[in-house]
């Protein structure tokens, strides 16, 4: 796979929730926010730095994207690797290593389901106030 680097500078986005999704990311520089729009803002879920992976959900869901990824640094540059080049390289692995990685997602996705769930229970207790 050639190596592809893409750089963007302060509060660019990577990706917004929706977006159709076909490359995950390395970040070689810089610090990215994994954010959740609701209502007039964002809600952090993380911030990743260098060696961090962004994007990986989608190659294993088939899903659009679910988050934002927005540049927090001055630039950030990321390796891109895009699915259908890692589509290959999956394809080959060993069935159980494919299961552990598919394990790790689901339990990914399910754990950010409860965080959203728990936001809105938040929300809801706080207007209730």
């Amino acid at each position: 796979m050639i190596k592809q680097v893409i750089k963007l500078n302060k509060d660019e986005y990577l990706f917004k929730s929706g977006d159709s999704a076909d490359a995950m990311y390395i970040i070689e520089r810089g610090i990215i926010s994994i954010t959740k729009s609701q209502n007039d803002s964002e809600v952090v879920l993380a911030e990743l730095t260098a060696d961090d992976l962004i994007g990986e959900m989608g190659f294993f869901n088939h899903s659009k994207r679910s988050a934002n990824a927005r540049v927090l640094s001055t630039v950030a540059h990321l390796a891109v690797l895009p699915y259908a080049a890692l589509r290959s390289e999956y394809d080959g692995m060993p069935k159980w290593i494919k299961a552990v990685i598919k394990s790790i997602n689901t339990n990914l996705i399910l754990s950010n389901a409860r965080v959203q769930e728990l936001e809105q229970r938040l929300n809801q207790l706080k207007k209730q106030s």
